[in-house]
């Protein structure tokens, strides 16, 4: 089975039956849907990209052979053709804006179509009934329902009256085991809606209404439960939109009795990273960069692990940034899967793959607007980025920005419309504007943003109030394109993605990363390699408990990072100090980096993250033993939180004293040789006023101490 498959409307039963065993995600409800023995749940209900078509094909798939007639016969679904036929208005009055009106044309169009299934033949009824019976024109669901809907006044009632005296005493009377679905009734409308945003322009005498598009699905969902109860034989499967279930559930009084009958369609972030695991186990080998690796993550990027945000200097795995450009719909994330998978396997770097996936969430935003822009008039969505200038908005930005958007609006056509003067609730509707709010369990700052589907479209004013509003990650782009100065302006404390807290305050933090030199002599006695753990372990403890992390690793290795300079640099030079008074002499090299680190506390203890730890990890290599070096972040922050009343000096280093290092410009280059973008940055070696008593012939086991840069170069020294 291929990978990677966006869309499986087109999907007939065998691709269908694959699909579902290779490529399908059934969580715990989609699972119980599924079960040929699950005939209470008949309603798919999901926002577009979430895959109700794909579910209503594979229940009928696992209910085939178990039914005497299914509908219909040359297809897995009905689906409309075409658009609606024109609708007449004369003497229907306000009788279409009602629930009932459009439930009683299910009801019909419903009852017909199966019964002609069944080569029924009415007695006593109207000629309008007579007519749809004998019409070999209209067999399908959809033919008799658009039929239906044209027709005058008068013929209408007929065929209502045809009901009661015929039709149901008729579907009553079914024995047979009969199951019919019908999908894509939330299309129906979508292309006149579509036309009349086009155009600005009212439809004269109401003929086609906004409101149709939900009183359609609120109708096909009463009838089908209805209809299921009148006759337990007949099964009727459909599909209607999330978008209206809030209005079912609030305005109809089947609302509650709907619920527990339908699947409601949910995916979490841990439904979605499953769907990428599928994909990536049914890729071909060729197009995987460790076909060999166990880990998904791995086989599908190689060694790529994490992606850096160039602002905050935030890094997050590769899977984490994957899910973050999305909306939530596996369609999305299918979608940038297939970008990612037309990368070659040997090119999947940093760079490469964040292009991938933000050209792709650039492509997913544009298509999603284009897909509700039917339901939102009066919002232009080229329009409304071409006014945004940061991702983070106050209160003061939206009102400043939808005063602006509505004097453009009116300046174009003419006259307002719903979303006129309320562009960002349109957003918000679309899960493409957040804001920060409190979490009840945690008590934290979180950013929220509403998943497709969570509100009705036909409400405007839907915007909750708040402190903060938040621009989603896939917009970046969109934005971006439109209005330039949209990157110069990105917060610089927060990476922006639904469920991350939010941080008011960035804290610096002082990353030092360390390695003990000749450590590959020990590991080569495995009662020394112990022993050394053990003596390492404690005297780690022993200074680093005070710190915000410490931690050893792979043996030589040990990372140390706090908010406080000054501690984590005397820390560090105390552990050099009794490493090397140890029995094993060792010398233990630091390499130091600042910036924003996150770092996991409590159950969820996870490795720190952030850009510094990078840098340090570049630089370290490359440091004499028993040194500290540090880049010019580390020295600058430093002196912004605590000036020049220092208990050591930072001594810049020239090209004679780094000579592995490319120079460029008055600056060293750390990054990895092999492609990685380039990391430029002075090199500071840290000199302690007053070394640790006893200390001095370890500090001069590195290397002489020079003089400063400033004395050879005639430069300045670093602050």
């Amino acid at each position: 089975m291929q990978a990677w498959i966006i869309d499986a409307s087109e999907m007939d039963a065998e691709d269908i039956l694959n699909f579902r065993s290779n490529l399908l995600h059934p969580n715990p409800e989609i699972r119980s849907f599924l079960r040929p023995e699950n005939k209470a749940t008949t309603i798919v209900i999901a926002p577009k990209g979430f895959g109700k078509t794909l579910l209503l094909k594979a229940k009928r798939l696992s209910i085939q052979d178990k039914y005497a007639h299914i509908l219909p016969s040359g297809a897995l679904v009905e689906k409309p053709s075409g658009l609606p036929s024109v609708i007449p208005t004369s003497d229907y009055g306000d009788l279409r804006d009602s629930e009932g009106y459009w439930r009683s044309v299910w009801l019909l169009s419903f009852t017909i179509a199966i019964l002609k299934a069944t080569a029924w033949q009415p007695g006593r009824c109207s000629r309008a009934l007579a007519a749809i019976v004998q019409d070999d024109n209209l067999l399908s669901v959809w033919e008799i329902f658009d039929h239906i809907l044209s027709a005058q006044v008068n013929t209408y009632h007929q065929l209502n009256n045809d009901y009661n005296d015929a039709l149901l005493p008729a579907f009553r009377r079914l024995h047979e085991s009969t199951a019919i679905f019908v999908d894509n009734i939330d299309e129906y409308y979508e292309g006149i809606l579509r036309e009349m945003n086009a155009g600005r322009e009212r439809p004269i005498g109401g003929r086609v209404k906004r409101s149709f598009w939900h009183l359609a699905q609120y109708g096909i969902a009463a009838a089908a439960r209805e209809l299921s109860h009148i006759n337990t034989h007949v099964k009727i499967y459909v599909s209607i939109r999330k978008e209206v279930l809030q209005g079912i559930i609030g305005d109809t009084y089947f609302g509650q009795q709907l619920r527990s009958k339908s699947l409601i369609v949910s995916y979490t972030d841990s439904d979605l990273l499953e769907i990428v695991h599928k994909n990536i186990a049914h890729s071909n080998a060729e197009d995987l960069a460790d076909p060999r690796s166990k880990d998904p993550a791995t086989a599908f990027f190689g060694p790529l692990k994490r992606v850096t945000h160039p602002t905050t200097g935030d890094e997050e795995e590769v899977l984490g940034f994957w899910l973050r450009h999305t909306l939530g719909r596996p369609r999305d994330v299918v979608s940038i899967g297939k970008a990612i998978a037309s990368i070659p396997p040997t090119g999947r770097s940093e760079r490469r793959v964040r292009e991938a996936v933000r050209a792709e969430a650039k492509t997913i935003a544009t298509a999603y607007f284009a897909e509700m822009a039917p339901h939102l008039d009066g919002f232009d969505s080229d329009m409304l980025l071409r006014l945004i200038d940061h991702n983070v908005l106050a209160p003061d930005d939206l009102k400043r920005i939808s005063g602006a958007y509505a004097g453009a609006w009116l300046a174009a056509f003419g006259e307002a419309a719903p979303h006129t003067e309320h562009p960002f609730c349109a957003l918000f509707k679309l899960g493409l504007l957040g804001y920060v709010g409190r979490d009840a369990e945690s008590g934290e700052d979180m950013q929220i943003f509403r998943l497709p589907g969570e509100h009705p479209l036909d409400n405007v004013q839907v915007l909750p109030p708040a402190r903060i509003y938040l621009i989603h990650p896939a917009l970046d782009d969109l934005v971006a394109e439109r209005n330039p100065q949209y990157f110069e302006n990105l917060n610089d404390r927060n990476v922006i993605g639904r469920g991350r807290r939010w941080l008011r305050e960035r804290v610096i933090h002082y990353v030092l990363k360390g390695d003990v030199r000749g450590h590959s002599e020990t590991m080569r006695d495995g009662l020394r390699t112990k022993a050394f753990a053990a003596v390492f372990d404690s005297i780690v403890s022993a200074f680093g408990s005070r710190l915000a992390h410490a931690e050893r690793s792979q043996g030589d290795s040990l990372l140390l990072i706090d908010a406080n300079p000054i501690k984590l640099l005397q820390a560090a030079r105390n552990i050099q100090r009794d490493l090397g008074r140890s029995e094993f002499g060792s010398q233990l090299r630091f390499a130091g980096d600042a910036g924003f680190v996150e770092i996991a506390v409590g159950p969820r203890q996870a490795e720190p993250y952030g850009i510094a730890l990078q840098n340090a990890a570049r630089l370290e290599p490359h440091v004499e033993p028993v040194e500290i070096y540090v880049t010019e972040e580390f020295v600058r922050h430093v002196a912004e939180d605590r000036g020049n009343h220092l208990p050591f000096d930072f001594v810049r280093l020239g090209p004679e004293d780094l000579r592995n290092l490319p120079w460029q410009d008055g600056l060293f280059d750390i990054s990895k040789a092999g492609g990685e973008p380039a990391i430029l940055t002075a090199i500071n070696r840290v000199i302690f006023h007053s070394p640790p008593r006893g200390a001095h012939a370890l500090l001069d086991r590195g290397r002489p101490a020079r003089s400063t840069f400033h004395e050879r170069a005639g430069r300045p020294r670093s602050a």
